[in-house]
């Protein structure tokens, strides 16, 4: 598996490149939800990445658009050495509540969010 991996203390320096405008049709129909601030589509880059011991890396990104979740980056579990099978069986049962407890936080999070009329009308 491809990892991207990156020590905890970085630092990643960019700019914000392009704030697309909103119509008025679109902010009239958000208005019309609800929904008094409507997604802008936003464009970022970044070009530099500064590691905690001060060694800097030029950076050239390119950054697609994404679900418009926030997305949480956590740190590796430092290793530790395994005692067997019950250990291992332990930690997977414990990722798969973590991840269903993001799915379902997810899940809640989409249907409080304005707009959750109007895309029910869009998906039926």
């Amino acid at each position: 598996m491809n990892r991207l991996v990156v020590p905890v203390g970085s630092h990643v320096t960019g700019q914000v490149t392009k704030i697309e405008a909103i119509s008025a049709g679109k902010r009239t129909i958000a208005a019309l939800d609800a929904d008094f601030t409507p997604e802008r589509k936003v464009e970022v880059s970044f070009n530099q990445l500064v590691l905690p011991d001060g060694r800097h890396f030029p950076l050239d990104t390119s950054v697609s658009p994404g679900s418009g979740q926030v997305i949480r980056f956590v740190a590796a579990a430092e290793s530790k050495e395994r005692k067997g099978v019950k250990d291992t069986a332990s930690e997977r049962t414990r990722q798969a509540k973590e991840q269903a407890k993001q799915e379902w936080d997810k899940a809640m999070k989409q249907l409080k969010t304005p707009g959750r009329m109007h895309r029910l009308k869009t998906i039926c």
